[in-house]
């Protein structure tokens, strides 16, 4: 995949005729992008096909009146390597601190994830208590197949609870921590790992009893999208991809993926593509259900993001914060007005609610749960205004436990139909930033350099 050659000449995109090209990717997520921006620089003609009107993904904006909201992560690594790839974003993309914190279960703002001085202002009762039940833990350690089971056996109950890691694990999912898979601890939690091994445990009682504080910097040097919203960057991203040969189909839902003797018929609602090789980023499921006509049998979290503003935030002065509280469906809010500036004279921000497969989508039920549960907090004035609200469809892979064998044979049956899935929807993978989607393509289009080599198809 390092062989770089000239570019190659666009495909024109006639969405009542039949194309022809190399590789077809479908998503125009940043997997997608990834995808085509290295096919392409190895001299492969690509076609990307995305139902969304935009590029993007699960990166997308919303813009009302004065304010920009947002579904989906607004940071980015100063190392991120999209900014390597595409000329002029990293420009776009303003440096900012990301100041993050936690709203524990006594109410008070933390940091986040957990620091080990706030185990010191816990009454002597409770350390003792923490202590003991996490070296009893350690001591009769047993498997760990589920995400509570592995948080007890590196914490014990006593610090998994009263740090509020249990409601936020139990938040996320819908689910009790006793039933999701350790799965999604190795993908989201390893912190914890790396917090609980013996000579980082030694490092950070020693550093307690010398009266230091183990609290990491809670600020993060990062960059944020521009201030228009993420269809600024993407846009860019876009045609300087187009510049280079790759074409575009937005607004086209894929019908039936078909293969035929050495080549695919992907069958859009703006007409059939042929290619020797296909690209997966949509999700697993359905890529099975197109190529195959099968169910995985695997589970997701939706998204409901809620759009509000407000005159005042009270006690808490970043511009992330976690919930871990037992009150509320929300796990996370971000603060754009800390980012970008006040607009009206308001703070405004972006509200997460994971859905629960069967559970509601009334934005509007959600908002007043929100605004309840808030005031009982005590971190927010009472002149909140809901602005709109966005549902992200399969947002995270829902990581019941033992899904990792269907996991592997769903990947598997299409792999054996000849797609190559990439991303975090193309391989159900909890890839928890976007620079991992990036390093995870790349690999994988990397070891399957052999079959996307080019076709003798002419576009």
């Amino acid at each position: 995949m390092n062989d770089v050659r000239p570019p190659v000449r666009a495909i024109p995109v006639d969405t009542l005729c039949e194309s022809k090209c190399d590789v077809v990717v479908l998503g125009c997520g940043i997997a997608g992008l990834t995808a085509a921006y290295e096919l392409q620089r190895s001299g492969l003609s690509v076609v990307m096909v995305d139902r969304a009107e935009e590029c993007g993904g699960s990166h997308r904006s919303r813009n009302i009146g004065p304010y920009t909201f947002d579904s989906g992560s607004v940071f980015f690594e100063p190392t991120h390597p999209m900014f390597d790839m595409f000329d002029g974003i990293l420009e776009t993309c303003q440096p900012v601190l990301r100041k993050q914190g936690r709203i524990a279960p006594d109410g008070t703002v933390r940091h986040y994830p957990f620091a080990a001085s706030e185990f010191l202002t816990w009454p002597l009762l409770l350390q003792l208590r923490g202590i003991s039940s996490l070296l009893t833990r350690r001591l009769h350690a047993s498997g760990q197949e589920s995400a509570e089971a592995f948080c007890l056996s590196r914490l014990g109950h006593v610090i998994y609870e009263y740090s509020g890691l249990k409601y936020y694990i139990a938040r996320f999912h819908h689910a009790p921590a006793s039933e999701i898979d350790i799965l999604f601890c190795e993908k989201r939690m390893n912190f914890i790992l790396e917090g609980t091994r013996i000579p980082a445990m030694a490092r950070t009682m020693w550093r307690l009893l010398r009266g230091r504080s183990t609290l990491p910097q809670r600020t993060y040097p990062l960059r944020v999208r521009p201030r228009d919203g993420f269809g600024a960057l993407y846009g860019a991203i876009r045609t300087q991809l187009e510049n280079k040969g790759v074409s575009f189909r937005l607004g086209a839902r894929v019908l039936e993926l078909a293969r035929e003797n050495r080549e695919f018929r992907v069958k859009t609602t703006h007409g059939d593509i042929v290619a020797r090789n296909v690209v997966g980023a949509i999700t697993l499921e359905s890529m099975c259900q197109l190529a195959l006509g099968e169910a995985t049998g695997l589970e997701k979290i939706d998204l409901l993001t809620l759009f509000i503003s407000v005159s005042q935030i009270e006690g808490f002065e970043g511009n992330v914060l976690f919930n871990f509280h037992r009150l509320g469906e929300w796990k996370r809010l971000t603060i754009y007005s800390r980012i970008y500036g006040k607009a009206k004279e308001r703070e405004y921000f972006s509200v997460e609610i994971p859905l629960a497969s069967d559970g509601s989508r009334d934005a509007l039920a959600a908002f007043r749960n929100f605004c309840r549960d808030v005031a009982q907090m005590g971190i927010f004035s009472k002149d909140l205004v809901l602005h709109d609200f966005d549902i992200l469809e399969d947002a995270y892979p829902f990581y019941r436990k033992g899904c990792g064998a269907k996991i592997s044979d769903a990947i598997g049956r299409i792999e054996t139909f000849g797609i190559i899935p990439v991303g975090r929807q193309g391989r159900f993978a909890y890839l928890p930033v976007s620079a991992l989607v990036i390093e995870s393509t790349r690999a994988i289009l990397t070891e399957a350099a052999t079959r996307l080599r080019k076709s003798n198809v002419p576009p």
